[in-house]
């Protein structure tokens, strides 16, 4: 934590007594450092490992310093043999008393078992050494296991969601297959009803007798209701076939619009999945915005005198969409909408702004209904988002006409 600058008029005494307590505990931990230091030369090195590395190294210190403080008489000992052992080199036979019987012996007896401590001291040095070349040896192979680990983390995502595309690939392949058998069941009753229908008619002709023209017309209308039944599920194979969701687009609340993430249907909770069946009103600011735009790129599209005729590409979010078009239209194959005018009255668009007047007096106006179908892309717009950016469009596709002017 780094301490407040002192540029204000009136600095607070709250961040004056941080500002106090952080240096006092930073000169702490300083001091502290630099007695470590001066104990243990290796920890000079430690800038140039890595910060996990770093934080064993000095935990390890940490240890060591409290083990020779409790051992603090045993080590003063040590140190001060080397001392005397150099004290008892430099030393000659004369300078003893001979004449006390048995203490040079006991000298040299002395000099020889702290000599023999001093080896021991100089191996324990050494094996320390080794400890901390273990430790950076576990540490970096530590590391080395972390890096494995995500890796295997992703390999694992990757692979569940191709899993999970499979059994809903293997999923919708058994609806389109199960559609299939309806179908021709269907289309064998439609034929066995159109067949009674064609001979009720005629046996009406033949005796001139209403009931069997009754008869036959209901026949027909049950024909009409399966075929129509068949062009539903021609219509649902050919959305199962073509359009297999990958996911939903997840905008999460306090992300900016690169953040957003594709979930799959298992990730969602009841909330998320309500949205898309039962979508909210927005904000009015967003639907303000979302209106606006959409009157002025179908007033462009008017304005292009040679082919004002085609499809419009509205960036609107497809919260809002769901939410205008909700009930509304007619649905079409590949998730297209045929909308009439009405059905865009919950965007609060101005009066007439489906038409345009030319100079020569003469109106352009949108011919309804209209095809409409929200659609979201991720495009690949830099580097630096290689998940991609997404989008969201409104697509409409309108037809013009032109009406002349009343001379």
């Amino acid at each position: 934590m780094t301490p407040f600058k002192d540029n204000e008029c009136t600095f607070p005494t709250w961040k004056s007594n941080f500002n106090r307590r952080h240096s006092q505990q930073r000169v702490a931990i300083e001091n502290a450092f630099g007695l470590l230091k001066q104990r243990f030369r290796r920890l000079y090195f430690v800038d140039a490992r890595t910060v996990e590395q770093s934080c064993y190294i000095v935990m390890a210190a940490c240890v060591l310093h409290n083990f020779c403080n409790d051992e603090r008489d045993f080590l003063q000992e040590l140190t001060s043999l080397r001392h005397d052992d150099d004290v008892g080199n430099n030393a000659s036979e004369g300078d003893f008393d001979c004449n006390q019987p048995g203490y040079a012996q006991a000298l040299r007896d002395l000099r020889e078992e702290r000599r023999h401590d001093l080896q021991q001291f100089e191996s324990t040095s050494d094996s320390l050494d080794k400890f901390f070349y273990d430790l950076l040896k576990i540490s970096s192979s530590y590391s080395d296991l972390c890096k494995h680990y995500r890796a295997f983390l992703e390999a694992k995502k990757k692979r569940d969601l191709q899993e999970s595309m499979q059994v809903r690939k293997r999923c919708i392949d058994e609806e389109v297959e199960c559609l299939k058998k309806k179908k021709k069941k269907l289309e064998v009753a439609v034929a066995e009803l159109t067949a009674s229908a064609d001979s009720y008619a005629e046996k009406a002709e033949t005796t001139s007798d209403l009931t069997w023209i009754i008869k036959s017309n209901s026949l027909r209308k049950s024909a009409k209701s399966k075929a129509q039944e068949i062009l539903n599920i021609d219509l649902e194979a050919q959305k199962n076939k073509h359009e297999q969701p990958k996911g939903f687009l997840i905008k999460w609340k306090g992300c900016s619009k690169w953040e957003c993430t594709v979930e799959p249907n298992k990730n969602l909770n009841n909330a998320c999945l309500r949205e898309l069946t039962h979508p909210r009103k927005s904000l009015d600011r967003r639907l303000e915005a979302a209106s606006e735009a959409f009157v002025y790129a179908v007033q462009n599209q008017l304005f292009n005198s040679r082919q004002s005729s085609g499809l419009i590409k509205v960036h609107i979010d497809l919260d809002i969409c769901r939410w205008v078009f909700q009930g509304k239209g007619k649905q079409l194959e590949k998730g297209w909408l045929l909308c009439d005018e009405q059905d865009f009255g919950k965007l609060g668009l101005p009066f007439g702004w489906y038409t345009r007047e030319t100079k020569l007096g003469n109106v352009v106006s949108l011919e309804f209904p209209v095809r409409v179908k929200g659609t979201v892309t991720r495009r690949k717009v830099s580097k630096r988002f290689p998940d991609g950016f997404p989008i969201e469009t409104l697509q409409v596709f309108i037809v013009t006409r032109m009406v002349a002017a009343d001379l």
